[in-house]
């Protein structure tokens, strides 16, 4: 089965890649704050930031890292965490990691980063690879029992954003702006941020619970493509 989730994984690639490539443009434009539609006291345009109304809670999680150590996500409460499926073959996942270490570094105490790794190799290879990178957020190997709790992954990198009360808030899929992922992560914990903050319907982003009224990709504009 995990072989058939791997060649899934491969036919989807170019999906994700199309997907990808309107995210790195839509990268250079959330930079710039466009497209702002409101304006702070100081007239600055504001970037938009979207999170899920009436967001459910996320699956519990209980299983160990790569270093055996116990994760539980009912010892994340009271910090954002952000649930990272991602692959050491896979290249959008790679040129995020950096992205992520320096978020990690940044909200030490409020943030967490988990990686769940859906490598076929064992788990040393991935350890081998996560000490090469210097990645210092936990990481544990996904299972496909994980991946259907959380509705199925079908793209790599997807990045689930939990909120400080253990709900999804947002999922993205494809390589996507560290902006976006600081401004969120500062929106949830109420620091101040340069964002005003929407809320939209889930119909089926989040976990696909209603797939076939899903009129979209989370993050990524279809009008675009």
């Amino acid at each position: 089965m995990r072989n058939l989730k791997l060649i899934a994984l491969c036919v989807g690639g170019l999906t994700l890649a199309l997907i990808v490539l309107v995210g790195l443009r839509d990268i250079k434009r959330f930079r710039a704050g466009a497209p702002a539609e409101s304006a702070d006291a100081s007239g600055k345009e504001l970037r938009t930031i979207r999170f899920v109304k009436n967001p459910q809670p996320a699956p519990a999680l209980s299983l160990r890292d790569l270093d055996g150590r116990a994760l539980s996500s009912f010892d994340w409460r009271g910090k954002v965490v952000l649930l990272n499926f991602w692959a050491t073959w896979c290249g959008p996942c790679r040129a995020e990691i950096p992205d992520l270490i320096s978020l990690q570094e940044k909200y030490p105490d409020k943030l967490l980063i988990v990686g769940l790794s859906q490598d076929l190799d064992p788990p040393a290879k991935v350890k081998e690879f996560a000490r090469a990178m210097n990645i210092n957020y936990p990481v544990a190997m996904s299972t496909e029992e994980i991946e259907r709790s959380f509705g199925g992954v079908f793209g790599l990198p997807t990045s689930f954003v939990i909120d400080t009360e253990g709900r999804i808030v947002q999922k993205h899929i494809g390589l996507r702006d560290p902006v976006l992922y600081e401004d969120e992560i500062r929106a949830l914990l109420d620091l101040p941020v340069e964002a005003k903050v929407e809320r939209f319907d889930d119909t089926g982003q989040m976990m696909l619970a209603n797939a076939k009224n899903a009129t979209e990709y989370p993050g990524v504009d279809l009008s675009k493509l």
